[in-house]
């Protein structure tokens, strides 16, 4: 069964709740060790994750303005961007992440709160991202997939890392 707006918000609300919780407590060990399967560290991955947070925001502000998606990407697009930024990023601090999902977490759950219920399976994208047009629900999906399924590796790293 689909997800409503108000569990999106919810789901989003958490998900950045637990993103933030496991960069204030994460060992240095583990900040500073590789994602497998990604190669990105694990501090690195988590600027990532809160500057998806940002973009998905920026999504949802123009999907509901009738504006194309910013940063219409390809997959090798993305690919290119997420290694230019890794390299931007690669002495990320906990502190760098932590401001950054103080701006970015509000600023889509704002996003998600004012998005109105009935347009969630709208086609919304004007242009093509990643090969197709995007409803709100898709976008919402793809975002909140985004901090889980990242977070996920990340809680994997630092486990291991903790019981070497």
């Amino acid at each position: 069964m689909p997800r409503s707006l108000a569990e999106y918000q919810g789901s989003i609300r958490e998900a950045a709740s637990e993103l933030r919780d496991f960069v204030a407590g994460c060992s240095k060990s583990a900040w500073l060790a590789p994602v497998p399967g990604d190669g990105r560290t694990v501090g690195v991955l988590s600027h990532h994750i809160a500057t998806g947070i940002d973009l998905s925001a920026q999504w949802l502000a123009a999907v509901r303005s009738g504006l194309p998606l910013p940063g219409a990407l390809t997959f090798e697009e993305n690919d290119q961007r997420n290694q230019e930024h890794a390299a931007r990023n690669a002495k990320t601090r906990p502190a760098d992440v932590l401001e950054l999902l103080a701006a970015t977490a509000p600023n889509l759950q704002s996003q998600v709160t004012s998005t109105p219920a009935g347009s969630l399976d709208e086609l919304a994208s004007v242009n093509e991202m990643f090969g197709r047009r995007w409803t709100i629900r898709g976008l919402l999906e793809v975002s909140l997939g985004h901090i889980t399924g990242h977070l996920a590796d990340l809680r994997a790293v630092e486990a291991n890392t903790t019981n070497v």
